[in-house]
């Protein structure tokens, strides 16, 4: 079966005799068929609908699902890696035409499409290769948004060519300097030249990128407000080109000739109603809906109050009645639809009330002045290509991914923020945060090691007292496997839980994240230096390193627990997000404490294990347990391997023993980096441009790192030399 899914002969094959001697495979082609010359993208279609696991489930010698294996043989060069084809838009473009060009691959993502996310990410792409393939912006902060975010996300995202779904909110588009929103008139029309300016915006976000489609899914909010686009030549013009199968658009007694012009393949359609018998009658008429030919489902949300119950369920049994004689085929369900769960709440602002805390930015000092300089040499080399930068998981509430600061700096994204209300089953965006503590989270790692590659992980947001947020643990338990599977060098969260209660799989999932020898950061509790601290994830494996805030100068905040510190590193220099344009509100945000060392903690351990990929360093070979049973849930391709290489330095045991040294003069937290750092201001790496000057910078830089080694104990590893350093 799986061979026949993966094979590219020509559109006839022949059955071997073992299939031609076989019983009716019961999946709707009999014996005597398979004897003849058959049509290979039938059997496989048929193949999908009986076993439609397979193409999850099943996977060849290297690790590929059905989809995966087919792709790359039919790619020009097999050994091209899909991570790799992502970073040039032209190849993108060419995998979407090959995969819209055979009908076998074709039909294969149309039909995991139907599948959950998780199901559908691991049937289409490798580890480290996905794309986005639902697009989703409910849950925005706030409801005016500049169009170049939206321009931006075009130019940073990844698109599957064919979309699961896309959901757009009711936006209020910022227009070009000094000229305010976009603002409609009273009667829900656009102000005049407007409307042309609101339909260009949102037509450009629906397009998306070259290449991609919206085949499956599309939803939007009905409201006409300040703006928003409900208005029926824009949706038209709006879903012009794209095809549409599921439409779920909030507007009440849409009429039906917008969905034949706008959606014409829609299959499943959920549409709104007061129960206005003539609107009713329209959609169910010779003329409405019965010519859409691929309908399967109609549901209807009939909004009460407006008719009596009596009416309202006669005029609904009464269009049941007139579609069914038309449509036999399709199947109409209705429920009814209370105003008071209003279709603003479907795409609500997931930010709590509590902003982040502002205190004044101290002058430079030692620290910053080493890091800074340290981190201005890391930015500005140039290495070899074999040298990859620092894989960091940043677990947190999202990421605005537009600003500059993470241009090719993210590789991978997934939420594991469940949604409720309308969109009850499906997970938000990880590009859509729902604060911008992850963002300023991300910026403080850049700050320090510019080398990075961020894996975001969007977490759950429970909101707490006196406007406080925190995490449910079942988002962060998904967020820590996810972050495994995906092979990082280093995790860091920005947050603790404190809670009494014990978390089982949250242990599970810590020693996954020990035996895989990943760095892990997170951050104390920030709630005075005598709390009690029961906090996870560090609570549930000592090889989690809890990091405190202290000033510059190495003095514990007042409000940070030194005790149950691992080490201390500066949190009162706020991270800032001036100079950017701020998705979350109109203010900068200033972000101080706990949460902001232990992104420069993260950032810190990454500059040194980048410098020990610079020069080459010995890697270590580990071996990992087969025991660990999440990992084998995705399937051995998207597992765990038993063994893997690694640099030398990534372990916690090795970082802790590398900030302890660091530390030696003060309280034996606070790393001083600066009375350690070579003069790096006046040293250059350029592989290629500069190889005499790089050859002359890498004795001092090797210096440093064999310095660092003596100031740590340990070892009994494998060592292995190698100039890969993936």
């Amino acid at each position: 079966m799986l061979a026949l899914l993966v094979s590219v002969d020509a559109h006839e094959c022949r059955p071997g005799p073992a299939l031609q001697r076989a019983p009716s495979l019961k999946i709707g082609v009999s014996p005597t068929e398979l004897a003849r010359p058959f049509d290979l993208r039938r059997i496989v279609r048929e193949l999908i609908k009986a076993r439609p696991r397979v193409l999850v489930d099943f996977e060849d010698d290297s690790g590929q699902t059905p989809f995966q294996a087919r792709l790359a043989s039919l790619q020009r060069n097999p050994d091209i890696e899909d991570v790799d084809a992502r970073q040039d838009r032209k190849r993108e473009i060419q995998r979407n035409k090959l995969i819209d060009k055979d009908e076998i691959l074709s039909y294969m993502r149309e039909y995991i499409g139907t599948f959950s996310r998780a199901d559908a990410v691991k049937a289409l792409y490798k580890v480290g290769g996905e794309r986005v393939h639902e697009f989703d912006l409910s849950g925005l902060p706030r409801p005016i948004i500049d169009p170049d975010y939206l321009k931006g996300l075009q130019k940073v995202l990844w698109f599957e060519g064919l979309l699961k779904y896309v959901a757009l909110p009711r936006l209020v588009f910022e227009a070009d300097e000094g000229q305010g929103v976009m603002e409609s008139n009273a009667d829900g029309s656009a102000g005049q030249g407007q409307g042309n300016k609101i339909l260009t915006v949102y037509a450009s976000h629906l397009q998306l990128a070259e290449g991609s489609r919206c085949q499956l899914g599309l939803e939007g909010d009905r409201h006409r407000r300040r703006g928003a686009i409900s208005f029926d030549q824009v949706i038209e013009e709006c879903l012009n080109g794209l095809n549409v199968r599921i439409w779920n658009w909030f507007k009440a007694d849409l009429c039906s000739d917008v969905i034949l012009k706008s959606a014409k393949n829609a299959r499943d359609l959920t549409l709104y109603s007061p129960g206005n018998n003539a609107v009713l009658k329209g959609w169910s008429s010779p003329e409405g809906l019965a010519k859409l030919e691929g309908l399967e489902r109609v549901h209807i949300r009939v909004q009460e109050g407006l008719e009596s119950p009596k009416r309202l369920e006669a005029n609904v049994t009464a269009f049941k009645d007139a579609l069914g004689k038309l449509r036999p085929d399709v199947k109409c369900t209705w429920e009814p639809h209370r105003p008071d769960s209003n279709y603003n709440a479907v795409f609500t602002n997931r930010n709590g009330e509590n902003q982040p805390q502002v205190r004044p930015i101290p002058s430079v000092s030692k620290w910053a002045k080493a890091m800074g300089d340290f981190a201005e040499f890391l930015g500005s080399a140039r290495p070899d290509p074999s040298v990859r930068p620092i894989k960091i998981a940043v677990i947190d509430d999202g990421i605005d991914m537009t600003l500059a600061h993470f241009a090719n700096k993210i590789q991978v994204g997934e939420s594991f923020y469940s949604l409720t209300g309308e969109m009850s089953g499906r997970r938000g965006a990880y590009f859509v945060p729902s604060g911008p503590h992850g963002t300023l989270m991300a910026k403080a790692i850049c700050s320090v090691c510019p080398k990075v590659m961020f894996y975001i992980a969007q977490l759950e947001i429970l909101p707490g007292p006196h406007g406080q947020r925190s995490f449910t643990a079942e988002s962060a338990i998904e967020a820590i496997k996810w972050a495994v599977v995906q092979g990082v060098d280093i995790i860091s969260m920005g947050w603790s839980i404190n809670t009494s209660v014990k978390i089982p799989a949250l242990h599970e999932a810590l020693q996954a994240v020990e035996h895989a020898r990943i760095i892990m950061f997170c951050a104390s509790i920030d709630e005075g230096a005598k709390a009690s601290d029961n906090a996870y994830p560090a609570r549930a494996s000592t090889s989690c390193m809890k990091i405190g805030a202290c000033t510059v100068d190495g003095d514990k905040l007042s409000w940070v627990s030194e005790e149950n510190s691992k080490f201390l590193l500066p949190g009162d220099a706020p991270i800032s997000a001036a100079g950017d344009k701020d998705q979350w509100s109109p203010h900068r945000h200033l972000l101080a404490g706990s949460s902001v060392a232990t992104a420069r903690a993260a950032g810190l351990a990454a500059a040194l294990l980048y410098c020990d990929r610079l020069i080459g360093a010995p890697r270590a070979k580990i071996f990992l347990p087969q025991s660990t049973n999440f990992t084998f849930q995705m399937g051995p391709g998207r597992g765990i391997r038993n063994h893997k290489e690694v640099d030398l330095l990534r372990s916690n045991d090795k970082i802790t023993e590398t900030f302890s040294g660091l530390s030696s003069g003060s309280n034996h937290k606070f790393p001083q980096l600066w009375q350690h750092l070579p003069d790096i201001q006046n040293l250059e790496w350029d592989s290629r441009a500069h190889p005499t000057d790089t050859n002359e910078t890498k004795p001092t830089l090797d210096a440093f790192m064999r310095h660092l080694r003596t100031l740590r104990v340990g070892g009994g590893e494998e060592l292995v030399q190698s100039s890969s350093t993936a």
